[in-house]
């Protein structure tokens, strides 16, 4: 079904939804490569060098790795031989303590 500028409404998006503009920009969401999940990192390795390495996933997204979501990076374990140097950031869920 068309809308009023002959584009192809997308359903379930409203008419203003649908329609917004062309100063409207909509954000496409990486996906990860092992189960489609949002990704939340990006796996990248050496072969010569037997190293595996994980990163904060930023855009533009590197084409030399492979996006994973954050439960697949959480269980990355490399091959026999190899090192992984994970290098996210963390994110802090609680304030750190001090007792005094």
């Amino acid at each position: 079904m068309n809308g009023p500028r002959g584009l192809p409404s997308v359903p379930g998006l409203n008419h203003a939804q649908n329609f917004a503009g062309p100063e409207t920009v909509f954000k496409m969401t990486l996906s990860c490569s092992r189960c489609g999940s949002p990704a939340a990192a990006l796996m990248s390795f050496d072969y010569e060098g037997s190293a595996v390495w994980l990163d904060d996933l930023i855009e533009p997204v590197e084409p030399q790795g492979y996006r994973l979501c954050a439960d697949h990076a959480d269980r990355m374990t490399p091959p026999h031989g190899w090192t992984l140097t994970d290098r996210r950031t963390v994110t802090r869920l609680f304030a750190p303590v001090h007792v005094a």
